[in-house]
């Protein structure tokens, strides 16, 4: 996979100095958008020296990236979003200490955006309310969420996406790099596809500039000319500094076999009730729990009796489900299997045997569980999707225990023709009929 950036920044129409900055290297891998805030232009050294020191600070990582370019195992990737949230966290203690040094650059900080890129995969990273956009196949995702006091009450269900958006503590944010000592940085993995065309941008151009105009330059734009109108978009109105990074990903024809591509993946888990009520972003963070695992024809993925807690949604191949030595069914692409473990600690009901050779999405409880622990919204969504699940297959049992209740009633009202010997009806009570005679 190629992936090549451009970046533009403009100072606005009513500031009179840009404390937007970018960072575009091809080479490295590495796209960052800086927005400074703080006084006598201090916000202008933090945005700089925070995209001059994540920079340098991962020129020196350059062989962990290229090995997880390679070998895109979970435990590389693991190391890879550790280093990229330690980078932006020393920075931001760094520039902490240089503001707390010098009485006139006290308070200073900036928000960040960034985006590492290793063949198929790139690290999102995200403090403050700049923003990273995905546009892909028309439509448009918006990966990072604000970091505000506006955002902050919509998560805890006081006001409304709307009011959050047009409220006036949409621009308090609650998190910048250099603001405190210490900050969490929210990051995201993502698995590229050809033709992905990613926006990183300040504040200046997304408070300014609709999403439909958005899908509209990203999708039909090259790079930089979707950047240069995005930024003329945001001048009409703007009262900002403006920057926008966009970069587009490319296939390469070097023969390879990619496997299982990302939106496959995606669509496997939009179709689970469990998962449907997600968003891109929610979908994206199941993903970074799951592992895909390939399974030759004849071997068993789940067996009958076994203690295991693993879910799994089959992206390829065909399976049979049986019971004993008795098949129950046939499943093939997109089937889900194995999801009670979620909430259930019974040994499997049955195995799970692949027909072909199969490839699997498998979902450990742990894992999953783990990311509930950090995203609420996430929790909330997978429990009421479990409880749709749930109710459906109870709504399902009732009515099949009704239509079995209904025949067994219908075979009891039923008339039987008198046998011999039999009891029937008479007027003052049962009676038995006569044998009939022997020859």
């Amino acid at each position: 996979m190629q992936t090549l950036g451009v970046g533009l920044t403009d100072v606005g129409q009513q500031r009179d100095h840009n404390e937007d900055a970018f960072l575009v290297d091809n080479e490295l891998g590495l796209f960052l958008v800086c927005d400074g805030m703080g006084g006598e232009a201090a916000g202008e050294v933090a945005s700089a020296y925070c995209v001059e020191n994540v920079q340098r600070r991962f020129q020196q990582m350059g062989e962990l990236f290229e090995q997880y370019a390679n070998e895109p195992d979970p435990e590389t990737r693991e190391l890879v979003v550790r280093a990229v949230s330690q980078a932006v966290e020393k920075t931001s203690a760094e520039i902490h200490a240089v503001a707390h040094a010098d009485k006139s650059k006290k308070g200073m900080g900036t928000t960040l955006v960034m985006m590492l890129v290793m063949g198929r995969h790139a690290v999102l990273a995200h403090v403050g309310d700049s923003r990273i956009y995905l546009v892909r196949n028309g439509e448009v995702h918006q990966l990072t969420e604000d970091q505000t006091q506006a955002m902050e009450l919509f998560k805890q269900g006081i006001i409304n996406r709307e009011e959050a958006d047009r409220s006036p503590l949409a621009n308090v944010i609650t998190q910048a790099v250099g603001h405190h000592a210490s900050i969490e940085v929210e990051t995201l993995h993502i698995e590229l596809t050809p033709g992905d065309t990613y926006l990183l941008c300040s504040d200046g151009l997304s408070n300014f500039v609709k999403q439909d105009d958005l899908g509209r330059c990203l999708s039909t734009l090259e790079p930089e000319a979707a950047a240069r109108e995005l930024i003329e978009i945001a001048n009409l109105v703007g009262k900002d500094n403006i920057t926008a990074v966009v970069l587009r990903t490319e296939a390469e024809n070097t023969g390879v076999d990619l496997g299982v591509d990302a939106e496959r993946k995606l669509q496997a888990l939009k179709q689970i009730p469990l998962f449907q009520h997600m968003t891109f972003t929610e979908l994206q963070r199941v993903l970074n729990v799951a592992s895909l695992q390939r399974f030759a024809a004849g071997s068993f993925i789940i067996r009958e009796g076994d203690l295991d807690f693993i879910f799994y949604v089959l992206l390829h191949g065909q399976v049979k489900i049986l019971k004993g030595q008795d098949v129950v069914a046939t499943l093939k692409d997109g089937v889900h299997f194995g999801e009670m473990c979620l909430v259930d600690e019974s040994p499997r009901s049955a195995s799970v045997v692949a027909d072909i050779d199969c490839m699997v999405l498998a979902l450990e409880r742990q894992a999953l569980f783990g990311l509930i622990n950090r995203e609420q919204a996430v929790a909330v969504k997978l429990l009421w999707g479990m409880c749709r699940e749930l109710s459906q297959r109870l709504r399902v049992a009732n009515e099949s225990l009704s239509g079995a209740r209904r025949e067994t009633q219908r075979l009891m009202q039923t008339p039987q023709a008198a046998r011999p010997g039999a009891l029937r009806s008479g007027p003052f009570g049962p009676v038995q009929t006569a044998p009939a005679p022997q020859r």
